[in-house]
């Protein structure tokens, strides 16, 4: 796979002019958790500035800039998608905010080893909170790898109301793949709840879910995006977009390397439908996101005009 290098996800000036801590390198590299990386881009405010007080007017002058946040090191923050499903990895950490962090009451038992897998091992009555874009709420079916301890029967509820006439699916013993038909109308834009209720002496666990239709794959989604924690690396399939819930600085780009002929769409969508973004690829290494600065926005990176990004 080619890989996109999150060299500094969010950038934000932090001086205009005069002398400055460029704490950030040069913004065609990238190594680690990315906090190290930046870069120097024009601005204009600043040379405005020098020559109010006093100093020659210049055509250009350097921008000090420093990471905000890193796309890799956030990643136990980020929202998976494939086909424009919602998923989810029940094997990592990051699936404690889908939990509410297991307050008031621990539902969920997080990082566990069940037969070899990673996964969240769930109470009898255990529920997830999910958002979902308008896209990922036309959803007819929840597909769910799954363990159970013995002979299991469990029972899904969206948003407190049966999904469906077949909202009750049996489990047997061990790993499997099963499915959650969903009626029309159960699922909305914006935040959903997702019940489960299980019978039976053992635990279910959960190792991943996919929000999507009844063509969507039964394959582990999760390889569509991958994450490489000590290369400061993202790889995308071609149909897989991950995403951040971000308040964006004032003034900030987002900063990544994608190697040609692979582009990258990014963006920034803010709850007043105001949005910034475009492609990242080849010598394009850098996105203005100040037109929703100081605003919350969902991030999202999707790969386009290639197989792998």
């Amino acid at each position: 796979m080619r890989s996109i290098a999150a060299v500094a996800a969010v950038l934000a000036a932090c001086g205009s002019s005069g002398s400055g801590r460029d704490d950030a390198g040069s913004s065609g590299s990238g190594s680690g958790s990315g906090s190290s990386a930046a870069s120097r881009v024009t601005n204009h405010a600043g040379a405005s500035n020098a020559t109010k007080a006093g100093h020659p007017a210049t055509s250009e002058v350097a921008r000090i800039e420093h990471a905000v946040f890193s796309l890799v090191d956030n990643r136990h923050a980020a929202h998976r998608g494939v086909d424009n499903d919602f998923v989810m990895d029940g094997g990592d950490i990051g699936m404690a905010r889908y939990t509410r962090f297991n307050l008031p009451a621990t539902r969920w038992h997080l990082g566990k080893t069940v037969a070899g897998e990673r996964a969240a091992t769930a109470e009898p009555l255990a529920s997830l909170e999910v958002p979902l874009t308008a896209q990922q709420a036309k959803a007819t079916q929840v597909t769910l790898h799954v363990h159970a301890q013995g002979k299991l029967n469990t029972a899904l509820k969206i948003n407190g109301r049966s999904a469906g006439k077949s909202a009750r699916v049996p489990l047997n013993d061990g790993w499997q793949t099963v499915s959650f038909p969903i009626e029309a109308g159960r699922l909305v834009v914006g935040e959903n709840q997702l019940a489960f209720e299980t019978s039976g002496k053992g635990r279910m666990s959960i190792g991943w879910m996919r929000l999507g239709g009844e063509t969507s794959s039964t394959e582990d989604p999760r390889q569509a995006a991958v994450f490489d924690a000590k290369d400061d690396t993202i790889e995308l399939g071609s149909t897989a977009t991950v995403a951040w819930y971000v308040t964006v600085p004032d003034g900030a780009n987002l900063v990544a390397e994608v190697p040609a002929p692979c582009r990258v769409e990014v963006q920034a969508r803010a709850g007043d439908a105001s949005s910034a973004g475009g492609l990242l690829g080849g010598p394009n290494a850098r996105i203005d996101l100040s037109p929703v600065s100081g605003k919350v926005v969902r991030l999202s990176l999707t790969t386009r005009e290639c197989a792998d990004a």
